[in-house]
């Protein structure tokens, strides 16, 4: 009887430290070389994962083929990732709360790199960067205070073009995107309540989307700024419902397109594009419930088009500046105490303007420079 007792504290004992230690996991992995897969599963709290997989994409001293996969389930859960070479891909998912991730791709001259990051639970941290070519980002949360935040740099040596991604579903969520080089592409869905997003892109051809709210809409105090540098580029930003939405769009170059769509209250859009041949949109409350609307649109350069709607709300103005050649403004509003404003300096200007309401003011300058 005291044999069997002593045998269940023993075992006891050996249950509630390993219980323990599943509480306080850190898994470390170091690889050089190629054809390297690294896997991770940790289930508890306050787990930490790092793996490193280097190489260099030269003979003899490569890191091809690289695999990271990291699973992490519990709280207080941190994961880093480093890799290398070509042909890599990491994973990793956190599900629970006050979750941090940082993945790095590239440096190595890294190609056809792939990561990604799903986070479910509260107060989560993704940051990944990635250098050189052909590289893939993707950020899904899902949950309270996420912030995402992606660099991505295409280099020569295959380089068409880098993709991100970031999917936020929650409150407080903040995502920040940069791209360089050509081709790029960047998609930012934000759902719900306190949402900022900020994309920057330089090159040509490159494509970005803000996107908040949709699916039944939901947006609530959101922000979207765009930044494109080059020629050919395109800027989206729509937001659906919510309150207090703003909307910024700033272009550099030949050939540009920028188009802003708000529906809801208190909504304020700004526009610039400096170059030749822009094209600028803006369309606020188009399913309307109204609301007090601000929009500018600013173009510099020859041949450009800006058209702004307003439509349905109340306390609306509209104003457009062209600065060059061959110009193109065109402004509708339906609604009360709305009033337009158009300012074109240069050659081939052309206007049109429709105002239906109460108290509505147009005032439109039309000029050609010596």
């Amino acid at each position: 009887m005291i044999m069997k007792k002593l045998f269940v504290l023993v075992l006891s004992c050996i249950f509630f430290v390993g219980f323990a230690l599943a509480q306080n996991n850190t898994s470390k992995m170091m690889q050089s070389g190629t054809d390297n897969e690294a896997y991770v599963n940790q289930t508890g709290q306050e787990n930490l994962s790092d793996v490193i997989q280097r190489g260099v994409n030269v003979p003899l001293m490569s890191g091809m083929y690289n695999l990271t996969t990291v699973d992490q389930l519990g709280k207080f859960n941190m994961g880093y990732q480093i890799q290398d070479g070509d042909n890599n891909f990491m994973d990793l998912d956190q599900i629970g709360r006050a979750n941090y991730s940082f993945q790095q791709t590239g440096v190595g001259w890294a190609e056809f790199n792939s990561a990604k990051v799903f986070q479910d639970g509260k107060r989560n941290v993704a940051e990944q960067q990635q250098r050189y070519d052909n590289n893939l980002g993707d950020v899904f949360q899902r949950g309270e205070g996420n912030y995402g935040y992606q660099w991505q740099n295409a280099m020569p040596n295959m380089s068409p073009g880098n993709t991100a991604y970031i999917d936020q579903v929650g409150d407080l969520n903040i995502a920040n995107q940069y791209q360089y080089e050509d081709n790029n592409y960047a998609m930012t869905h934000q759902r719900s309540f306190e949402n900022e997003s900020y994309q920057e892109q330089r090159g040509e051809s490159n494509t970005a989307y803000v996107d908040q709210g949709y699916g039944w809409k939901l947006t609530n105090n959101s922000y979207a700024y765009q930044w494109q540098l080059g020629a050919g580029n395109y800027a989206s930003a729509a937001q659906h419902d919510g309150y207090d939405h703003e909307a910024y769009q700033m272009q550099k170059g030949t050939e540009n397109t920028a188009l802003t769509h708000t529906d809801g209250y208190s909504n304020y859009s700004w526009q610039r594009q400096e170059g030749l041949g822009n094209y600028g949109w803006v369309l606020q409350n188009f399913e309307d419930w109204n609301g007090d609307n601000d929009a500018y649109q600013d173009q510099d350069g020859e041949y450009n088009d800006a058209y702004a709607e307003q439509t349905g709300g109340s306390f609306n103005y509209s104003d457009q500046g062209q600065y060059g050649d061959f110009n193109f403004s065109d402004h509708f509003q339906q609604g009360s105490s709305n009033w337009a404003r158009t300012m074109q300096y240069g050659l081939g200007h052309s206007h049109t303007e429709t105002q239906i309401g109460t108290g509505n003011i147009s005032n439109v300058v039309q000029t050609n420079l010596p």
